[in-house]
């Protein structure tokens, strides 16, 4: 995949730019950070092991420990929808020659089952609770939810909030 969109903008190709609804002066801040060699350092680390995450919590049996290992304390996943922006991404390294064949029909394959695969993954995070609610952003909402649509955020948050035990 990094083959195909290598040396794009990621903002501009997946419409984070233009649909952000972040003040000018949040955005400046939003790129500051985004654009910092901190930033840069830990996204490196997160890539890296992004893919053992869920193999990690299933190997610790995090998802199906019987009482859940949050019992009721609530939990609440906000989905975003990341298979557009990687759609998006896709396309825009097509037409700018990025990737041999090869990487590209790999990156099809991809992106063929990314959104029934993603969604079944964060669904497994409500198994750690028998307390759980799951928020799907609209289709317009990449990844990135907190800078198109934060209200689905503070929903997530307001839901939890009001579901601790008293």
């Amino acid at each position: 995949m990094i083959a195909v969109t290598s040396d794009l903008d990621f903002l501009g190709v997946t419409g984070l730019k233009k649909n952000t609804v972040l003040s000018p002066e949040e955005w400046r801040a939003f790129l500051k950070e985004e654009q910092s060699e901190k930033h840069e350092r830990q996204a490196a680390k997160e890539n890296e092991v992004f893919p053992e995450t869920y193999s990690a919590l299933a190997k610790k049996g995090l998802l199906e420990k019987k009482p859940p290992v949050l019992g009721n304390r609530p939990i609440c996943v906000v989905k975003g929808n990341s298979n557009t922006d990687y759609e998006k991404l896709y396309h825009a390294g097509v037409a700018t020659g990025n990737g041999t064949e090869e990487q590209r029909a790999r990156y099809r394959n991809v992106l063929r089952t990314w959104k029934e695969k993603d969604t079944a993954l964060q669904k497994q995070f409500l198994q750690m609770s028998t307390n759980g609610h799951f928020i799907q952003a609209p289709k317009t909402s990449g990844h990135n939810i907190q800078l198109t649509d934060p209200q689905f955020i503070a929903d997530g948050v307001r839901w939890t909030l009001e579901h601790l035990a008293g």
